[in-house]
């Protein structure tokens, strides 16, 4: 397709919209995640890394435009879909879930049904033009599409403003899930041999276990009340009924995806190698989220729920966990890591975790010091992300700001030097002018204070657990923490929901 572009470009020839479109969002998704390794694999592209992600706004905001124009010329093409894919991929990144996020997604959806993508191996297909001939390369690429589709779908909906409400719905689906198979391995008249076991590892094995995740998060979802109070949990059976899928679903994941095996692994992608820490941190937060409400002080003293305690914070644990252990590879998508807003969001909920259960596990003003060890270790990732992220400060923010109004004192935000952020004023400047609205500026540059070592090694012996952490760390006042909180008056629905309300509403557009 590149090709064919330059070369329609070098004749004078007219290219097609929705193919510059795509091409738009790559270039928008490469510079955002441009780093130092890149400037010296290619140098004299990019004068320096500021130069190349202040670009990744004005490339999305050109690819929004021709999006834009091909709904308003009723425009339908695999190219715009996939497009679309990618912009909301970075609008998220850059904004959260916003509402440019949803109806680009919700576009998308609608542009994938036009296309029939819906109904792909129905017995009696809609007669339409621009459906993919059946048995082609071509048909596939619209299962992948769909498929993804539906995963975000019901992923975005079990946490976010929308919460409970998907547009996807599985009987009206009649297209199988994709292949377990290489880009290499297709081609038009492929057979069904081509499907590879599960247990091999290949381009789409994320990408199954991905939608397996999707298809969880959307049962969860059926099981929410649509009479309960916003942020109020499903019943704790319900909540046990998925909690149990998830465990299954944890236990049937392909052995290169586990954890507890990189020790083992045989040489494996990088590709692999960081779809497992992505599976990994999106399963712990799911899970972790799933079980949080049933930390507070509504169910802090009953024995019924310290199942859900329990399992929360081990969720936590393994959020941090992987975090660590990704920390140690020898891969690229170390340096970038945090610029991913789900990275994020899963260390911010295993922080609210550990918090929260300070809050309400305490004995007499006396803290767990393994429970400040652990709090303050995931803090401190946070931390090394301040000058990483354009979400991070709004994540951070928000959360201050709620956790002031009830007296709930965060051990990170005093040692935050919000000085920083002037040494990255480039890549703030060029969203506020394109009308986004970033939460701070990344600085893939900035020194961690996280010693990374570059080994594909994972020794977990080494791995720093809570215990190592110093608790006598000097940005924070226990004693004050202790006197400073109000956990009796504490409203938990409350408290997410102003949390949720707050970010949310901070991460709009400034078009808007």
């Amino acid at each position: 397709m590149v090709d064919q572009i330059y070369n329609k470009l070098a004749k004078d020839e007219p290219v097609e919209p929705p193919q510059i479109a795509l091409l738009l969002s790559i270039f928008a998704s490469t510079t955002y995640s441009w780093t130092s390794l890149d400037l010296t694999a290619h140098p004299g592209l990019f004068e320096n890394v500021e130069e190349a992600n202040a670009q990744s706004p004005l490339w999305v905001k050109g690819c929004l435009d021709l999006v834009d124009r091909a709904g308003r010329c009723a425009s339908r093409s695999v190219e715009n879909i996939q497009a679309m894919i990618i912009a909301f991929f970075m609008l998220v990144n850059f904004e959260g879930i916003t509402l440019r996020y949803t109806s680009l997604l919700n576009q998308a959806i609608s542009m994938a049904r036009d296309l029939g993508f819906h109904r792909l191996d129905h017995s009696h297909p809609i007669a339409n033009t621009a459906r993919p001939t059946p048995g082609t390369v071509a048909e596939e690429i619209g299962r992948r599409i769909w498929w993804y589709l539906s995963a975000t779908d019901w992923m975005s909906r079990y946490a976010s403003p929308h919460e409970g409400i998907y547009t996807i719905i599985p009987h009206q689906i009649t297209t199988r899930k994709p292949f377990n198979a290489n880009d290499d391995d297709l081609f038009d008249g492929m057979p069904n041999s081509i499907n590879k076991p599960l247990c091999e590892p290949t381009e789409m094995s994320y990408f199954l276990q991905r939608i397996r995740l999707g298809e969880l998060c959307r049962e969860l979802c059926d099981r929410m009340p649509v009479d309960a109070m916003p942020g109020e949990p499903a019943s704790h059976a319900q909540v046990l009924e998925v909690d149990a899928k998830f465990n299954k679903f944890m236990m049937g994941i392909p052995v290169f995806f586990r954890l507890s095996s990189s020790e083992n692994s045989p040489e494996l992608t990088p590709g692999i190698i960081i779809q497992r820490y992505i599976l990994n941190s999106l399963l712990h937060s799911h899970r972790c989220k799933m079980h949080l409400p049933y930390i507070t002080s509504k169910y802090a003293n009953s024995a019924s729920y310290a199942y859900s305690r329990k399992t929360c914070l081990d969720a936590a644990r393994q959020i941090i966990r992987t975090e660590r252990l990704l920390e140690r590879e020898a891969v690229a998508f170390v340096h970038t890591r945090f610029r991913i807003s789900g990275v994020l969001q899963s260390v911010f909920i295993a922080n609210i975790a550990f918090l929260l259960d300070l809050c309400f596990h305490s004995d007499h003003g006396e803290y767990d010091p393994i429970r400040k060890a652990e709090l303050l270790d995931a803090c401190s990732i946070l931390e090394d992300a301040w000058n990483q992220s354009p979400m991070i400060s709004g994540l951070i923010e928000s959360l201050n700001s709620v956790a002031r109004k009830y007296k709930l004192p965060l051990p990170f935000m005093a040692n935050i030097d919000r000085s920083s952020t002037a040494n990255s004023s480039t890549l703030s400047t060029a969203m506020s002018g394109l009308g986004f609205t970033p939460s701070h500026v990344a600085d893939v540059n900035a020194p961690s204070s996280t010693n990374i070592t570059a080994s594909s090694n994972n020794d977990l012996s080494s791995v720093p657990g809570p215990a190592q952490v110093n608790l006598d760390m000097p940005f924070f006042d226990w004693e004050s923490f202790s006197a400073e909180m109000e956990v009796d008056s504490l409203d938990w629905n409350a408290l997410l929901n102003e949390l949720d309300s707050q970010y949310f509403a901070s991460s709009m557009p400034s078009t808007r």
